[in-house]
């Protein structure tokens, strides 16, 4: 599934991303450019209906929460 995040102020490389507090070792891309206000970030995830929670960290430790809704 493609989620479009807002990453203005964060950048390096995503050490994790997780899908309702669980790891979720597939994903792409790997790194967010300094400087860029949105990416698209695949995440291979079997997704239900309802919100979803969707954290994202860094190696820098920026760290970005998302509630999504399918």
């Amino acid at each position: 599934m493609q989620i479009l995040l807002p990453t203005e102020g964060l950048y390096g490389r995503i050490v994790e991303v997780r899908v309702d507090k669980e790891y979720t070792p597939e994903f792409a891309p790997d790194a967010i450019s300094p400087g860029s206000k949105k990416m698209v970030l695949n995440i291979n995830h079997n997704f239900r209906k309802g919100k979803h929670m969707i954290e994202v960290i860094t190696d820098r430790g920026n760290y970005l929460r998302l509630q999504i809704e399918i």
